[in-house]
């Protein structure tokens, strides 16, 4: 029974001894361990550190503006001199923001709305990206890939090349000069004369181009061309155009990996547009305030009003016209009146003469 104690009694010793041993062990291993802090530390200014996590969220924002766009690169793989620009930045933003405080500029009015305008819009910004990013999976992105490479299902992409001047007297002497007897290079007049410069500088050519995502007018010109062949001028709303089919193929739909996150992007901008239709599609909107007559409408009474006066003056121009027509023929007519006597008083006198000079022959 004795033996049977005290064997217990070494037992519990050892194990005492084995778990203070542990203990002393960890506490080691803790107060020899760096801090969170002191593990984050990449440099220091000044004597000021600088903490990894800082570094992290300032060469986010310069990679891609606080989106998750783009991966971001590994702090060890970066050029030392970018790090240092970075850093210095770090340094200089946090000593102007103590001094702002010192001032006691975080307390101005102007700055805390602006603060809070741009706390909406950042809320705004993660609402819409959580919101697309929670319904947006995978097998949605892969659907969106399939319904569209249906659509482009016996559809034709044509190579095109085009040259686009303003208008018809710019487009007819190009025509001339590639139909002629001695028909000049499409692509050098393409580079001196389209004024589609991106096209412009390849020569006028488009590349491959789906026949949907053409406009109209050229979409409708290419069924009647054939390969090298030349259409006649086209006019269109941005001017006239002179194409060129230089090849014709099936469509094909690219893979899937190279364009999954195009459709993400196209599924995401769809989404904010829904969700933005389903919050204002039901709202009623009422003015409370009276608003000032527009100066359209002012310029359209004050054009009315000339239109008006005008009318009137030539109306008051008219009738000047008219009485001044009838003075003048009340005048003729007067001096007809005042002319006749006259000419009865020269008549009567000439008889009177004719008269006496037969008396007097007699």
């Amino acid at each position: 029974m004795k033996r049977s104690k005290k064997k217990n009694s070494v037992k519990y010793l050892i194990a005492s001894t084995i778990i203070v041993i542990g203990i002393f062990i960890l506490f080691q291993e803790l107060r020899n361990k760096p801090t969170k802090n002191e593990e984050e530390i990449i440099a220091k200014v000044n004597g000021e550190p600088v903490l990894k996590s800082e570094l992290e969220k300032k060469i986010k924002n310069f990679v891609n503006m606080g989106f998750d766009q783009i991966e971001i690169p590994q702090i060890e793989s970066m050029p030392k001199e970018v790090l240092e620009v970075i850093i210095k930045d770090i340094y200089f933003e946090r000593n102007v923001v103590k001094e702002a405080v010192k001032l006691g500029l975080d307390k101005n009015l102007e700055i805390n709305e602006k603060l809070q305008e741009y706390k909406k819009k950042l809320l705004t910004q993660e609402y819409l990206k959580v919101s697309t990013e929670k319904e947006i999976s995978d097998e949605a992105v892969n659907n969106k890939y399939i319904e569209l490479t249906n659509k482009l299902e016996g559809k034709k992409e044509y190579r095109i090349s085009h040259i686009l001047v303003k208008n018809k007297e710019n487009i007819e002497p190009i025509y001339k000069k590639l139909t002629g007897k001695k028909p000049e290079n499409f692509e050098k007049l393409a580079k001196e004369n389209s004024i589609d410069k991106q096209s412009a500088s390849n020569g006028g050519d488009m590349g491959f181009v789906i026949e949907s995502s053409l406009i109209k007018e050229i979409k409708e010109s290419l069924p009647n061309l054939k390969k090298n062949e030349i259409s006649k001028p086209i006019k269109s709303n941005i001017g006239w155009h002179i194409v060129k089919v230089v090849e014709i193929r099936d469509t094909k739909a690219l893979p899937f990996e190279n364009v999954k996150e195009k459709i993400r992007e196209q599924l995401k901008r769809e989404k904010i547009t829904e969700i933005a239709r389903k919050i204002s599609e039901n709202v009623v909107l009422e003015f409370v305030i009276n608003f000032p007559e527009s100066s359209e409408n002012k310029t359209n009474d004050n054009q009315q009003l000339n239109n008006n006066e005008d009318n009137k003056d030539q109306s008051s121009q008219e009738k000047v016209i008219k009485v001044n027509l009838k003075s003048d023929e009340n005048q003729k007519s007067d001096n007809k009146k005042t002319i006749e006597p006259k000419s009865d008083q020269k008549n009567k006198s000439n008889d009177k003469s004719k008269t006496d000079q037969n008396k007097k022959n007699t």
